[in-house]
């Protein structure tokens, strides 16, 4: 009596196993292929590609709100020193203040007065004599790229 062996597609005799799966062609689908294809990796490098230009772009989005952050938070650092040093001479104006007169208020014992980067890699230095204290650009202009006085973003805030 021949013993019979199941396979989900096929019923083999024990004696003529493999030339039944070399005609069924099971033989190449059980070993598998090997390798991708040319289009496979063009696919694959195109969306990595993608993800990394996506990416990037968003990074420089970041770096943006990083500097204008820094730049508010340098801002708010001086009002505070402006605030207390008037608390302490009301007499003074604000219109006469200088940053000798600022920096022992400050907050971190500074020895000079804190300055910000540009979007451009440009220093920003800060304008005492106006209350809230502005950033000014190389050429001595009001610096605030986000064009909203109020956002809080290279600027005192509300």
């Amino acid at each position: 009596m021949l013993k019979q062996i199941a396979h989900p597609n096929i019923l083999f005799r024990a004696g003529r196993r493999r030339a039944g799966l070399r005609r069924a062609g099971l033989r190449r689908a059980v070993r598998g292929r090997a390798g991708l294809t040319i289009l496979e990796m063009t696919v694959v490098i195109v969306v990595l590609l993608t993800l990394i230009g996506i990416s990037m772009y968003s990074m420089s989005g970041y770096r943006e709100w990083q500097r204008g952050s820094e730049g508010s938070r340098v801002l708010r650092m001086v009002y505070n020193a402006q605030r207390t040093y008037l608390a302490e001479h009301p007499t003074e104006s604000v219109g006469s203040l200088t940053a000798e007169k600022i920096i022992p208020y400050l907050s971190g014992n500074l020895t000079a007065l804190p300055t910000a980067e540009a979007l451009d890699n440009g220093v920003l230095t800060v304008k005492v004599s106006v209350s809230p204290p502005v950033l000014l650009d190389g050429d001595g202009g009001e610096y605030d790229p986000s064009g909203d006085t109020d956002d809080g973003l290279w600027d005192v805030g509300g």
